[in-house]
């Protein structure tokens, strides 16, 4: 056995990169045995720009992370800054993510959409170190495009019927 000389400085691993690629191993283990995270799991380990995903602020939003993540189409009424474009970022992209679906996020305009992008989806994604881990660096990232893990993300304006006729959206 190799005598350890402690007088000489040991290098340290990087923890958070053991740390990713044991998530990525569990998660590979999981979903070879079938077992998918579900939306919740998920979305825990996508936090906001600024702080950790929590239901504080909005505890209704709870359910909508634990139940009907898996319909295919969902309509929610509601007012404004509840939260929701955040929720409904994260359910496109989780399905992109790990069932290969392409989602189609619309909003009234073109301007609208490339504002999303820049300030809500960019961050989440450089924010969130599982998002960053399931993006290749060939796999396009622009304002309208991003794919992250086996599927794709649109973001278009309503405004051009063309650019929505055009996504073969799931």
């Amino acid at each position: 056995m190799p005598a350890l000389d402690f007088t000489k400085r040991q290098p340290v691993p990087d923890l958070r990169l053991r740390d990713a690629i044991a998530e990525a191993l569990d998660q590979a283990l999981k979903e070879s045995r079938g077992q998918r995270l579900s939306f919740m799991q998920w979305a825990l380990k996508v936090p906001e720009p600024k702080r950790a995903l929590s239901f504080d602020l909005f505890p209704f939003q709870r359910e909508l992370y634990q139940q009907g993540y898996d319909n295919r189409e969902l309509v929610v009424q509601k007012s404004t800054q509840l939260g929701l474009t955040a929720w409904a970022v994260r359910w496109m992209i989780y399905h992109a993510d790990l069932r290969g679906m392409t989602g189609l996020y619309v909003f009234p305009t073109l301007a609208d959409v490339y504002d999303l992008a820049d300030a809500r989806i960019k961050p989440l994604i450089e924010g969130s170190m599982y998002l960053r881990g399931r993006v290749l660096p060939d796999d396009p990232q622009n304002k309208g495009l991003k794919k992250i893990g086996l599927g794709f993300c649109y973001f278009r304006g309503s405004e051009s019927v063309r650019k929505l006729d055009s996504v073969d959206a799931d």
